[in-house]
């Protein structure tokens, strides 16, 4: 957390922070562990949780938010990015990943 809050600092963006603690997450995991092609983790449950939370809060709020996981790296040009996305039109949802060998680590 201490890592995420320099970084939105220093690109001068603000954010929430959704607590990935939920009382049901013991509740789905017994309900739903079962529901895949194999046996799904603990963690594997409680994170398509959390996040299926978030995506109803988007829906609720009807407004633009940018998702990270905890360890995410953002590029300096960040701020500037996420403007130019919001002027998008008919967009109900946009992943922005990095992947190969430039990632930092």
């Amino acid at each position: 957390m201490a890592f995420q809050c320099q970084q939105f600092d220093r690109l001068g963006l603000r954010f929430s922070r959704l607590s990935a603690d939920c009382p049901s997450h013991h509740d789905n995991f017994v309900k739903y562990q079962q529901s895949w092609q194999r046996p799904l983790s603990y963690s594997e449950v409680c994170v398509f949780f959390n996040h299926k939370k978030i995506w109803e809060r988007i829906i609720q709020e009807s407004t633009p938010m940018l998702i990270l996981e905890d360890d995410a790296y953002l590029a300096d040009n960040t701020p500037e990015l996420l403007k130019k996305i919001e002027g998008l039109t008919n967009i109900d949802y946009l992943n922005i990943e990095a992947r190969g060998n430039k990632q930092k680590s």
